[in-house]
C-alpha cells in the first residue's frame, strides 16, 4: 500500500476528511516519527509496533567482493521495529 492509497483509505473512512487532508496527516505523523526518534524518544503505537533506535558501534568485516581483505564500516543510529504480540497474533489468524 503506497501513501496515496492510505490517503485515499482514510478519506473513505472517515466523513469530513478530504484526500489533501489525509494525507497532510500522513506526512505530519512521518514527520512526528522521525523527529521524536532523532531525539533519542521510542514511539510506541499500543497493540501495534514500537519504534526504537540502536546504536551500532563501529567495525570491521570481511568485503564480500573480496574475501582476504577487512572493510572497516563507522557507527551508526539505525531503526529497530517490533510488533506488538497482538498485532503478530492478528496477522496470524
Amino acid at each position: 500500500m503506497t501513501e496515496k492509497e492510505l490517503a485515499i483509505i482514510l478519506a473513505e473512512n472517515n466523513s469530513g476528511i478530504t484526500i489533501s487532508k489525509a494525507e497532510a496527516i500522513i506526512r505530519s505523523f512521518k514527520r512526528t516519527v522521525t523527529t521524536e526518534l532523532k531525539r533519542g524518544r521510542d514511539v510506541k503505537l499500543i497493540n501495534l509496533m514500537t519504534i526504537t533506535t540502536i546504536k551500532r558501534k563501529a567495525g570491521k568485516v570481511v568485503d564480500v567482493f573480496d574475501n582476504t581483505k577487512m572493510v572497516k564500516y563507522p557507527s551508526i543510529v539505525a531503526p529497530k521495529v517490533r510488533f506488538s504480540n497482538k498485532f503478530k497474533k492478528i496477522l496470524r489468524e
